[in-house]
């Protein structure tokens, strides 16, 4: 079940100058995963039980763009930002004896953890050759660098609580967010993040 509202603005400000950016409000609701045993549903008699927050929910998403062009060059960052994706939480260990690996702690619903939010801010600077104004050859000369500012997006949390109660852990709040003051080893600390800044050139030729 998909809920979403999404708001978009493009904007050409001369013939050199444009703006696209874009919002999305959205909630998204299942009952599992997939349908293999350890993404299935907790109790598979009973799948409406599960139904939650999808595992790629996205509450809030802003894409903003921008295309600067020169007679020498052409620059066109885009900034992505997004809220976290729900994580389920685990005890690690099978409480009902099913054979499948997929039990959570006493009273916990499906994916009420909260992941780390994503910043990022990527940029293509390029330039394109003409060698005759009537003739279709051209070169052009790329550069691209993703996650210019070389931010820390953290990306999977270590899910498993290990703990019939959550409250044995000093939890009391339903959603339990990731924390980077945490270990990875240790639950609700982060276990892996996205690539780091990257560079990239390229040279393409049309004809």
């Amino acid at each position: 079940i998909y809920h979403g509202l999404t708001a978009s603005m493009n904007k050409r400000f001369s013939r050199r100058y444009q703006v696209i950016g874009s919002y999305t409000f959205s909630k998204t609701i299942s009952d599992t995963n997939d349908l293999t045993f350890d993404q299935g549903p907790q109790d598979p008699t009973n799948a409406r039980a599960d139904r939650s927050l999808s595992s790629f929910d996205v509450r809030h998403r802003l894409s903003l763009a921008a295309i600067v062009e020169s007679p020498y060059f052409y620059l066109s960052p885009i900034m992505t930002a997004r809220s976290g994706f729900p994580f389920d939480i685990r005890t690690g260990y099978d409480v009902n004896l099913d054979t499948v690996n997929n039990d959570r702690p006493f009273a916990v619903g499906r994916n009420t953890g909260i992941g780390p939010g994503f910043f990022a801010v990527d940029l293509r600077v390029g330039r394109r050759i003409r060698f005759k104004a009537d003739n279709p050859l051209s070169l052009e000369l790329i550069f691209d660098a993703f996650n210019l500012f070389n931010r820390n997006n953290f990306k999977d949390v270590n899910n498993v609580a290990g703990a019939l109660f959550l409250n044995q852990l000093g939890i009391t709040d339903v959603r339990v967010r990731g924390d980077s003051k945490i270990p990875g080893s240790q639950f609700s600390g982060f276990t892996s993040a996205y690539e780091p800044r990257i560079f990239q050139l390229a040279a393409k030729f049309s004809f």
